[in-house]
C-alpha cells in the first residue's frame, strides 16, 4: 500500500497531524493555567481553538495541494525528500503565502495579548518563532520577514513600557533583537534551502524526462537481479507499465535459457567494475525475440560498493533483419546472368574514329576494309524497327542521362542476315565541359542465346507439373508457376524458404531419408506431403533427382484432390530477366621472349581484385586457373604456337579473390614475330561467361523438366504444324514423334466437334493469347479419350505469333468415374428414382419457382402400410419388385414436372410443382392413392397394397426444405394414426402451438438444471386447539427476471410431459430434505406434498420414494403426507390402490385432494387408501355468500366422517370462515386467512407466533 512516495507522503502527513493535535488538546491548556488566571481561561480556550483551525486549515490546504498524482508519480518517480520539499516551496500562489504569514502572526500577537502576562516582565518571545518558520519554511525569505516583522512590530507596540524605553529591562531588548536576528537568518537559510531543493528537483526532474523520453530502454537491477528502475522503453519490450516492472526479475521476463545468460553477463559485468558495450539475443515470454545493444556497467554506494547495475538497451532487431536480407538480396545478384560479348569496339568522340576487334567483324559478317572506322558504318546495321530506341539510348548516355550503354536490339548484318546483337557501352572520358571523349563498349551475338532462352522459357513456364529446385542444404532456389500455385506461395517468398518449410511437422523426419535415397538412387519416386501456404496439406506424387552440380529436383503432381488439368497459364509471367551487366573484356600481353605477362585492370576486377593487386606470372598460374582446366589452356596455347591452331580459345575455370571460381573464355593469337617466324609477342582477351555456363546448365534441366513431365506438352509454330512433342505426348496419344512433328495440328483432332468449334477456340485463343478447356480426340489406335487443354500463345516483341503452346493432361478415366458418380449420388440403385440429394435440390429450385411466380407447391412424404408383413411374408426380393412396381404405377399418374423420389426402405417423397390450389392438389393426391392400391404382379404373386401420406403445402408451410419434409412426415403419422391408406396435410397453426410447448418445456429444464425453482410452505393448523397440523410443499419459481413466478403459469405445460416426473421427484426431495432440517432444529411437522397420477402409477415410483426416505432417516415417515389430485382421473385404479399400499407400508399418510372437483368420487373414497380428504377451496371460499357451495362442504365433512377420513378445508381466507367450518365439524383450515405461502427460512419464526396469534383471534 506504501509503496510509492505519494501514499507514503499521505501517511507522513496525517502522521504529523495527529500527533499535533494531540499535543495541541493535552498541553495547551496546560499551558494556559500556567500563564494566566482562571477568569480569562475561557476567553484564551476560544481564540486558542480559532487559532488552531485556521492554522491547521492552512497547512492542511497546502499539503493537500502538495499531493501529486499517480499518474505524476508513475510518470516522473521521485525521491521522498523531493516529493516532502513540494508543499513547503511548491507552485503555491504568492500571495496565499504571505497571506498566511500575516494572519498566523497577528494571531500570534493577539494570543500574546490575552495572555495576563506583562511584556516587560516574562516577554514570551519564542512563541513568535513558531509563525516565523512556518512562514519562512513555506514561502521563503519574503514571507519569512513579513513574520519577522509583524512579531517585532507587535511586540514593540503592546510592550508597556515601550521597547525603547530606558526602564525596559536590558534582557527582554536583547529577547527582542535575538527575535529580529533569528527571524532574518531563519527567512535567508530557507531560501538558501529553497534554492537547493529547487535545483535538486530540476536535475531530478530533467533526468527523469531524458529517460522516460528516449527510445532506448534504461534499467537499474539489484545485485539479486530485480528491477529497482525502469523507463517506458523498457517495460514496453515486456509488456508491462515500469510500476509493474519494478521487483521482477528476468526470469518472470524471458525464457530461462535467456534469463540465464542475463544472470551470468550481469554478474560477469558486477564483478569486473566496468561498463561494457555487447549485443544480447533475448526471447520474451510470449515468444517475442529481440536483438539489443547494450551498455552495462556496475553501480555503486557511497561507500564504493557494487549494489546493482544499470544498463542502457538498443532495439536492433529490425536492423539485423535488413542486414540480413541486404545479405541475401547480395547473393541472389550475384546469380545474376552476366552476358558474353565478343565485338569489342572505341570510340574516339573527338576525332570519330571507331576501332572494331576482328570478332566485332565475324559478328556482322564484313571484312576489316569494309569498315568506315566511323559511327555510321554501325548506323546503317540497325534494322530500321530499332534505330530510334538504339540512337536515343546511346545519346542518353552521352548526354549524362544514363550511367551506361546496354541495349539489345536487332541489326542486318553486311550479309543480309537479321540477327540479335546487344551492346554494352561506358563512357570513360570527359572533358571540361562534361562532353564525351571516349567511349568503350562490346558488341555480343545473342541470337541463339535468345532463341535457346525462349523455348526453355515456355518448356519450364508451361510445364503442368510443379518443379522444384533445391540446393545442398535444402534451400529452394527455384520453382515454376505451377509449384508456387500448388504451395500457394508466391516466388519472391518460397524462394526463401527451405525444403522443410512446405513439408508438415510429422513428417519432417522423412526428409533426411529421402535426401539420402537421392544420393545413392538415380531417382526417387515416392508420394509426399506437401504443406500449402494457407496451412492445408496436400498428397503430391513426386519424384526427384540429383543432378551433377550438387543440387536436387523434384517434379511434383496433385494427387490430393485429383487435379483435372493444370491451372491457366499466366501469359508471359515472371519472364526471364536478361540483365546483362559489364560486359568488357579483359585483355592480356605475353612476351614471349622475356616471359613477361601483362594485363589490363580490368582483366584483375574480374575476379574481384583491385587494378595491379593480382601477380599473374606463369609461375603463379597454377594458382589462378582450375587444376582441370589449366592443362588444356596450356595445349591450346602450344598448339597455336606450333601454328596447329589459328586462335588460342578455352573456356577455363579461374579463381576469384574471395576463394570462388568464374568461368572465363580465353582467346588470343601472336601478333609479333621475328624475322625468322619465331612469336614474339601474344596478345588476346578474357570474357566473363560465369552466367552463360549457368544458363547452359539451365538448358540441360529445361530438357529435364520437357521429357520428365507427366502431362503431354506440344510446340505448334505459327503455321500451325507440330515442332515438338514430348515423351507424355507420345504415351496420352500413342503418336510418336516422327508421326507427329512438321504435319498439321488437325491430324490429332476427331469428328466428335464441328468445325465452327474448332474456328470459335482458335478465335478465342487468338483474342486472349489462352484457351482452356475440355476435348474429346482420338488415339492412333482409334480410341477415344478425353484431355483437358490449356492453350497459350507466345508472340515476338512484334506481335507477331512466334509458337502455340499446349499443355494436356488425360483425363478419360476421370470423365468416366466422375458420370459413375453422378449417378450414385443422385439416384437410387433399386428403382432408378431420384434419391434424397437429388430430390433436396429439386426441392429448392421448386420453392425458388414458386415464391418467384406466386404458386404454390407441395411436399408429399407417404410409406406402405403394412410393408414390414409382406416382407416377413414374401420375402425381400419381393418386397424389392413390389415398391419397382408402384414406382412404375406412380410414374404413370405423375406429371412431367413432378419429381418421385425414394428415400430408402418404403419410404417416398412426391414433390408437385406449381399447384394453383388446394383443391388441385387434393386431385392428384387421389389419383396417387389409386395408383398405390392397384395390385402389383411380384412374380407368381399378385399384391395390393396401401400407404399413409403426409402433405405439406409451400407458401402456407414457409419452412425451408427440410422442415418441409418433417412436417408432411409428421402429418404422415396423423394420417397412419386416423387408420391408414388416406392423405393428411399439415396444419401449421398447431405445430406453431406444439413448438411453443416444447420451447416452455425445455426453457423450464433448464431453469430447473439452474436451481431457478424453490418450495414455499403454507400452514396447516387445527382452529379449535390452535395446534400447527403440518405444512404443504409448493413449488415456485425464482426467475431471474420477473421475480417469482406461481405455478399457475408453468405448472400446465409440465403435465402429462417428461418434465412432469423429474419436477416430482424433486419436490418431493427437496420437501422431505427440508422436513429433515426442521427436526434436527427441532420443529417437527408433517409435510404435505402433491403428487400427480401419472407419478405415481410411474414404475418404480415406491422404490424412489422409500429411497428418499432412506437419505434422509432423521425424518420419520409418519411426518409425510403424499397428496392426490383427485381432479387428475387415475387410468388404472388397481394399480394405483396397489401402490398406495405399499407406500403406507414405509408409513406415508395420503390424502385426496381438491375432492369433490375430479372424477369417481366415491370410487376413489371407497378404493384408495388415503386418510384425509381437503375440500378444494373453490367450495370453501364463497361457501358463506353461496348456500349450494355450503352445502357441498357440509356433505363432503358428513361424507368423510362416515367413511372415518380426516377432512381438512383449503382456501380459507378469513375468520368468519373458520368460525363456520368449525362450526360444521371440521377445524383443520388451511388458506390466507391463516397464512400466506412463505420461504422456508421464515416459517419456523412463523411457528412461534402462530399460538399468540391464534388467541388474539378466539378473543
Amino acid at each position: 500500500m506504501f509503496n510509492t512516495s505519494r501514499n507514503r507522503f499521505i501517511l507522513l502527513a496525517l502522521s504529523c497531524y495527529f500527533i499535533l493535535a494531540l499535543a495541541w488538546i493535552f498541553l495547551s491548556d496546560r499551558v494556559l493555567i500556567l500563564l494566566t488566571d482562571q477568569d480569562t481561561i475561557v476567553e484564551l480556550s476560544t481564540l486558542k481553538g480559532i487559532f488552531f483551525v485556521c492554522t491547521s486549515s492552512v497547512v492542511l490546504f497546502f499539503v493537500l495541494r502538495a499531493v501529486p498524482s499517480e499518474l505524476q508519480i508513475n510518470q516522473q518517480p521521485s525521491t521522498d525528500n523531493l516529493l516532502f520539499s513540494s508543499i513547503i516551496f511548491g507552485n503555491q500562489s504568492r500571495w496565499l503565502i504571505y497571506g498566511f504569514a500575516v494572519i498566523i502572526s497577528s494571531i500570534m500577537v493577539i494570543i500574546r495579548l490575552y495572555i495576563p502576562v506583562d511584556i516587560t516582565t516574562r516577554p514570551l518571545m519564542i512563541f513568535f518563532m513558531l509563525p516565523i518558520i512556518l512562514s519562512a519554511l513555506i514561502g521563503g525569505i519574503g514571507p519569512g520577514l513579513v513574520s519577522t516583522l509583524i512579531s517585532a512590530l507587535g511586540i514593540a507596540i503592546f510592550a508597556n513600557p515601550p521597547l525603547y524605553s530606558l526602564v525596559t529591562p536590558t534582557y527582554v531588548q536583547l529577547q527582542w533583537a535575538f527575535l529580529v536576528v533569528n527571524g532574518f537568518a531563519v527567512s535567508i537559510l530557507s531560501a538558501l534551502l529553497h534554492r537547493a531543493i529547487t535545483k535538486q528537483m530540476f536535475d531530478r526532474h530533467f533526468l527523469d524526462s531524458i529517460i522516460s523520453g528516449t527510445s532506448d530502454a534504461v534499467f537499474i537491477k539489484d545485485s539479486n537481479g530485480k528491477y529497482i528502475l525502469a523507463n517506458t522503453a523498457a517495460a514496453d519490450f515486456v509488456g508491462k507499465t515500469p510500476t509493474q516492472l519494478l521487483g521482477e526479475s528476468d526470469f518472470s521476463l524471458f525464457t530461462e535459457k535467456s534469463a540465464l545468460e542475463l544472470k551470468a553477463k550481469d554478474q560477469e559485468i558486477m564483478n569486473s567494475h566496468h561498463v561494457h558495450t555487447h549485443v544480447e539475443q533475448l526471447v520474451a515470454k510470449n515468444g517475442n525475440k529481440y536483438t539489443f545493444l547494450v551498455t552495462k556497467g556496475p553501480v555503486f554506494d557511497l561507500h564504493g560498493n557494487v549494489f546493482g547495475l544499470f544498463g542502457i538497451s538498443r532495439d536492433i532487431t529490425e536492423l539485423q533483419k535488413i542486414s540480413i536480407q541486404l545479405k541475401n538480396s547480395e547473393e541472389r545478384l550475384n546469380l545474376v546472368i552476366d552476358a558474353i560479348s565478343d565485338g569489342v569496339w572505341d570510340w574516339d568522340v573527338k576525332t570519330g574514329h571507331v576501332y572494331r576487334s576482328p570478332r566485332y567483324y565475324e559478328v556482322i559478317d564484313a571484312l576489316p576494309e569494309q569498315d568506315t572506322h566511323d559511327f555510321s558504318f554501325f548506323e546503317k546495321l540497325i534494322h530500321p524497327c530499332d534505330y530510334q530506341y538504339v540512337i536515343q539510348s546511346i545519346n542518353d548516355h552521352l548526354n549524362g542521362k544514363s550511367s551506361s550503354i546496354d541495349i539489345s536490339f536487332r541489326l542486318i548484318t553486311l550479309s543480309g542476315h537479321n540477327k540479335n546483337v546487344r551492346v554494352n557501352g561506358k563512357v570513360v572520358g570527359r572533358n571540361e565541359q562534361n562532353k564525351p571523349i571516349r567511349v568503350i563498349g562490346s558488341l555480343t551475338d545473342i541470337t541463339e542465346h535468345e532463341k535457346l532462352l525462349d523455348e526453355h522459357r515456355l518448356i519450364i513456364h508451361e510445364a503442368g507439373d510443379a518443379i522444384w529446385i533445391a540446393d545442398s542444404k535444402r534451400h529452394i532456389i527455384f520453382a515454376n508457376p505451377a509449384a508456387c500455385e500448388l504451395s500457394g506461395y508466391p516466388f519472391d517468398k518460397i524462394s526463401k524458404l527451405l525444403v522443410d518449410d512446405l513439408t508438415p511437422e510429422q513428417s519432417r523426419n522423412n526428409i533426411i531419408p529421402f535426401f539420402a535415397r537421392l544420393d545413392s538412387e538415380i531417382h526417387v519416386r515416392d508420394e509426399w506431403p506437401l504443406l500449402k501456404s494457407d496451412g492445408s496439406i496436400l498428397t503430391v506424387e513426386l519424384t526427384a533427382v540429383k543432378m551433377q552440380d550438387g543440387r536436387y529436383m523434384a517434379f511434383g503432381r496433385d494427387r490430393t484432390e485429383q487435379i483435372l488439368a493444370m491451372q491457366q497459364l499466366a501469359e508471359n509471367e515472371q519472364k526471364l530477366e536478361r540483365v546483362i551487366e559489364g560486359s568488357d573484356q579483359g585483355y592480356w600481353d605475353w612476351n614471349l621472349q622475356t616471359n613477361q605477362f601483362q594485363v589490363s585492370a580490368r582483366w584483375e576486377t574480374m575476379l574481384g581484385y583491385e587494378p595491379g593487386e593480382m601477380d599473374v606470372s606463369l609461375e603463379h598460374w597454377p594458382d589462378i586457373v582450375h587444376p582441370d582446366d589449366l592443362k588444356v589452356a596450356m595445349t591450346s596455347i602450344q598448339q597455336h604456337l606450333n601454328g596447329l591452331i589459328p586462335t588460342h580459345s578455352v573456356e577455363l575455370r579461374c579463381r576469384t579473390k574471395s576463394g570462388g571460381w568464374r568461368w572465363i573464355y580465353s582467346t588470343g593469337r601472336v601478333v609479333k614475330w621475328d624475322e625468322n617466324g619465331n612469336p614474339l609477342i601474344m596478345s588476346g582477351t578474357h570474357t566473363d561467361i560465369t552466367d552463360r555456363k549457368i544458363f547452359e546448365k539451365m538448358q540441360k534441366e529445361s530438357s529435364i523438366v520437357f521429357d520428365n513431365s507427366e502431362e503431354g506438352i506440344i510446340l505448334i509454330n505459327a503455321a500451325k504444324n507440330i515442332t515438338k512433342v514430348n515423351a507424355a505426348f507420345t504415351h496420352i496419344t500413342g503418336y510418336t514423334p516422327e508421326d507427329v512433328i512438321g504435319k498439321s495440328v488437325k491430324m490429332i483432332a476427331s469428328e466428335h466437334y464441328s468445325h465452327p468449334f474448332y474456328t470459335d477456340m482458335w478465335a478465342s485463343l487468338h483474342q486472349h493469347d489462352f484457351w482452356r478447356g475440355e476435348l474429346w480426340n482420338r488415339r492412333k489406335n482409334e480410341e477415344l479419350y478425353a484431355i483437358l487443354l490449356s492453350m497459350s500463345i507466345i508472340r515476338d516483341a512484334q506481335g507477331k505469333i512466334e509458337y502455340y503452346v499446349g499443355v494436356f493432361s488425360d483425363i478419360t478415366q476421370l470423365k468416366t468415374h466422375e458420370h459413375e458418380l453422378d449417378r450414385v449420388a443422385n439416384y437410387d440403385s433399386l428403382t432408378g428414382l431420384p434419391n434424397r440429394r437429388l430430390l433436396s435440390d429439386r426441392l429448392q429450385q421448386a420453392i425458388n419457382r414458386s415464391a418467384r411466380k406466386n404458386t404454390s407447391c407441395a411436399v408429399c412424404v407417404f410409406d406402405l402400410d403394412g410393408f414390414k408383413s409382406i416382407n416377413d411374408r414374401y420375402g425381400h426380393t419381393i418386397g424389392d419388385l413390389l415398391l419397382v412396381g408402384i414406382a412404375d404405377n406412380l410414374k404413370m399418374v405423375l406429371r412431367p414436372d413432378d419429381t418421385l423420389a425414394r428415400l430408402g426402405g418404403d419410404e417416398f417423397v412426391i414433390l408437385l410443382p406449381e399447384i394453383s390450389s388446394q383443391d388441385d392438389c387434393i386431385i392428384i393426391l387421389e389419383r396417387i392413392l389409386s395408383a398405390i392400391n392397384q395390385n402389383v404382379q411380384c412374380k407368381d404373386n399378385m399384391i395390393l397394397a396401401s400407404a399413409s401420406m403426409g402433405v405439406s403445402l409451400y407458401p402456407d408451410d414457409n419452412a425451408d426444405p427440410d422442415t418441409l419434409l418433417r412436417h408432411a412426415d409428421q402429418a404422415m403419422y396423423q394420417a397412419k394414426e386416423a387408420g391408414k391408406n388416406r392423405y393428411q396435410l399439415f396444419d401449421p397453426e398447431k405445430d406453431l402451438t406444439a413448438q411453443r410447448h416444447r420451447n416452455q418445456l425445455e426453457i423450464l429444464h433448464a431453469a430447473l438444471m439452474q436451481n431457478e425453482f424453490t418450495l414455499y410452505y403454507q400452514p396447516k393448523v387445527n382452529f379449535s386447539s390452535s395446534a400447527i397440523t403440518g405444512a404443504e410443499a409448493l413449488i415456485r419459481w425464482q426467475h431471474p427476471e420477473r421475480g417469482i413466478i406461481p405455478p399457475s403459469e408453468f405448472l400446465p405445460h409440465i403435465h402429462s410431459s417428461n418434465l412432469e416426473i423429474v419436477f416430482g421427484e424433486w419436490v418431493i426431495n427437496s420437501a422431505i430434505a427440508q422436513a429433515e432440517v426442521w427436526h434436527q432444529e427441532g420443529l417437527k411437522i408433517s409435510i404435505s406434498i402433491n403428487v400427480s397420477a401419472n407419478h405415481l402409477l410411474k414404475p418404480g415410483f415406491h422404490d424412489f420414494l422409500r429411497t428418499t426416505l432412506i437419505k434422509h432417516p432423521n425424518v420419520p415417515p409418519s411426518y409425510i403426507e403424499l397428496e392426490i389430485l383427485e381432479s387428475a382421473a387415475i387410468t388404472d385404479l388397481e394399480q394405483a390402490v396397489s401402490i398406495l399400499h405399499e407406500c403406507r407400508k414405509l408409513g406415508i399418510h395420503f390424502a385426496l385432494d381438491d375432492f369433490g372437483t375430479g372424477y369417481s368420487s366415491l370410487t376413489y373414497l371407497r378404493r384408495l387408501p388415503v386418510d384425509t380428504l381437503k375440500i378444494d377451496q373453490s367450495f370453501v371460499r364463497d361457501m358463506l355468500e353461496d348456500s349450494e357451495d355450503l352445502s357441498i362442504v357440509r356433505s363432503v365433512i358428513q361424507l368423510a366422517s362416515v367413511f372415518g377420513k380426516q377432512v381438512i378445508a383449503e382456501g380459507v381466507e378469513s375468520l368468519a370462515h373458520c368460525y363456520k367450518l368449525e362450526q360444521l365439524g371440521c377445524s383443520n383450515v388451511q388458506g390466507y386467512g391463516i397464512a400466506k405461502p412463505m420461504n422456508a427460512t421464515v416459517l419456523p419464526e412463523w411457528c412461534k407466533t402462530w399460538p399468540q396469534t391464534a388467541s388474539l383471534h378466539k378473543n
